[in-house]
């Protein structure tokens, strides 16, 4: 049997998946689209008896018109019903039925240039809703490989932007009729990117050899008013307001550079380098430099902040993250510092070791530490990004990732919690505040 051409806006979709995925790090996702589509297309989807016996899906679609009217009729019937009921005239009528009427008018028309997710969605929802109706009519076979064809594409669309943090548009215009822009669009999408993730931060990374006895800590974190600790109530009482004494701040400074430097091990396939993160970011640091850089910088913007006499002060979720990591290492610096004479000649504050005092005054929340699923360390050796696919998610169902980047994270109004908005800052006037 003879298939026709694959349609444009069917031809087009991977690399449109392609350009949702500014980090690259759903590859698996891209080529099975491509897959997906031709597969349909020819009538060799995968587990053929399931989508309807391996008929073609332009011929599915050529047979079955009359039953894809049926169906939207009786679904725009029943459903407007229901909606005037609940929402009376708030309820679109008109633009609902249009939106519905668009989606199988370029489906019977094969017309898939300038169809996206919303059109997609409405085809399955009409199909999968007066499911009983068709299933007794003599094109069934036909009607249920277009359902679960759609069906398929949008668990292609959620993974997508579960995993990337952004979902693909309608094919742009000057993508059909065999024309070929996506190189071009790809190149100025990632260039936009990459300048999107580097102007979110600074103009300039920060780069440079680093002396954690350079700062003068006493100075930037002490106070004219110490005392040995065994002075009168109200002084003890004062030395409790310094949450950030000299020694931890110069802890945490060295902390930060010395996790910073190390990030950009050659050798990224070694666990033993990678900072700890959710399994939902591993593949950000894994395979986008971009993104790496990024988080990098995180670490040594704190660094910075502390070198200016300023409290950590995270301002975006990458820095959260970076500050609990660094946080979790402080305790084990002191060793770093037995033979320091700088670092012991600094006065000595009795809550020195106050770490949680720290965590709790520095950082706004803990939100970003939701993204991690109970038992999950953060760089288990046993987890293989390389290995997540549609079948295999990174975000498995009821994970609590999935819960907080969805309804979780709404109702308790979370902001940028996906590693694609990690180093969105929260407050724009304190941007440049590290330099």
């Amino acid at each position: 049997m003879q298939v026709a051409p694959l349609p444009d806006g069917l031809r087009h979709l991977s690399e449109q998946f392609s350009l949702a995925d500014e980090y690259g790090v759903a590859p698996d996702l891209v080529e099975g689209v491509r897959r997906f589509v031709q597969s349909a297309w020819d009538g060799s989807m995968i587990n053929g008896n399931m989508y309807g016996g391996g008929i073609p899906l332009g011929d599915a679609i050529g047979k079955s018109t009359v039953e894809l009217d049926a169906a939207v009729m009786t679904y725009l019937n029943t459903v407007t019903a229901e909606m005037n009921k609940l929402y009376g005239s708030a309820f679109n009528i008109a633009l609902f039925s249009h939106d519905i009427g668009k989606a199988f008018a370029n489906l019977k028309n094969l017309a898939f240039d300038g169809m996206g997710p919303k059109d997609y969605d409405n085809i399955q929802v009409v199909l999968s809703k007066n499911e009983t109706a068709w299933r007794k009519d003599p094109q069934k076979i036909e009607v249920y490989t277009i359902q679960q064809f759609f069906l398929r594409l949008m668990d292609f669309a959620i993974s997508l932007e579960q995993r990337t943090g952004r979902a693909f548009v309608a094919a742009a215009p000057e993508a059909i009729n065999g024309s070929s822009p996506s190189k071009k669009a790809k190149s100025e999408t990632t260039a936009a990117s990459k300048e999107r993730v580097v102007m979110n931060y600074q103009d300039e990374r920060i780069v440079g050899d680093w002396d954690v006895n350079k700062p003068d800590w006493a100075t930037l974190f002490g106070s004219d008013k110490m005392n040995d600790g065994n002075g009168d109530e109200d002084e003890e009482d004062e030395d409790e307001d310094i949450w950030l004494t000299p020694r931890m701040a110069a802890k945490i400074h060295n902390q930060a550079i010395v996790v910073g430097d190390i990030m950009f091990d050659d050798d990224l396939s070694s666990k033993s380098t990678h900072p700890r993160l959710p399994k939902i970011a591993r593949p950000f640091f894994q395979k986008s430099e971009v993104w790496r850089l990024a988080f990098q910088d995180c670490y040594f913007r704190i660094a910075m902040r502390l070198q200016k006499g300023l409290p950590p002060q995270p301002n975006c979720t990458g820095e959260e993250m970076a500050f609990h990591n660094i946080m979790d290492g402080v305790p084990d610096v002191e060793e770093h510092f037995e033979d320091n004479k700088d670092f012991l000649s600094l006065p000595d504050y009795p809550n020195d070791d106050d770490y949680f005092t720290v965590r709790d005054r520095a950082i706004l929340d803990e939100d970003v530490l939701e993204l991690f699923d109970p038992g999950d360390c953060g760089h288990d050796d046993s987890d293989d990004e390389d290995n997540s696919n549609m079948d295999n998610p990174i975000l498995g169902p009821g994970s609590k990732a999935s819960f907080m980047l969805g309804s979780g994270g709404a109702m308790m109004r979370t902001a940028n919690l996906h590693p694609n908005t990690w180093f969105l800052a929260f407050r724009k006037d304190r941007f440049r505040d590290h330099v």
